[in-house]
């Protein structure tokens, strides 16, 4: 019973936790997106072991288990929004970096067109990384 109340508990923190963060990311793309989930997860867990572990170790294994799946499912919803936002983000920069390295007026040819593309791809994951 108590490592129940352990594992309601410590998702509830993560559900009110995380309730801006999902209102947000549905919304837009949210900078530090991983690592302010990572926090949330961190104290959830650490909420969670703090109580848990003070009772029978099989069952708090089940138990940790069973938050563990409830959190992921959490995060792979989360993931999904911050992912579209993120394929949008990607897009937007790649268009506006191809339309500042191609001529403007249409009537020249760029001489290399692959590495235009290939130094845009490179800009791109350096933004991101």
């Amino acid at each position: 019973y108590r490592c129940e109340h352990a594992l309601t508990e410590s998702f509830q923190l993560f559900s009110s936790r995380t309730e801006v963060l999902s209102h947000d990311v549905q919304d837009k793309y949210v900078e530090g997106f991983g690592a302010k989930l990572n926090v949330i997860i961190a104290e959830c867990v650490a909420l969670y072991r703090d109580t848990a572990n003070k009772y029978d170790k099989e069952e708090a294994q089940e138990k940790y288990v069973s938050l563990v799946d409830k959190i992921e499912t959490q995060v792979q919803f989360l993931f999904n929004s911050q992912y579209q936002h993120l394929m949008e983000k990607v897009m937007e920069l790649y268009q506006f970096q191809m339309r500042q390295r191609l001529p403007a007026n249409g009537q020249e040819c760029v001489a290399d067109l692959g590495a235009v593309v290939a130094n845009v791809g490179e800009d791109i994951r350096r933004f991101f990384s």
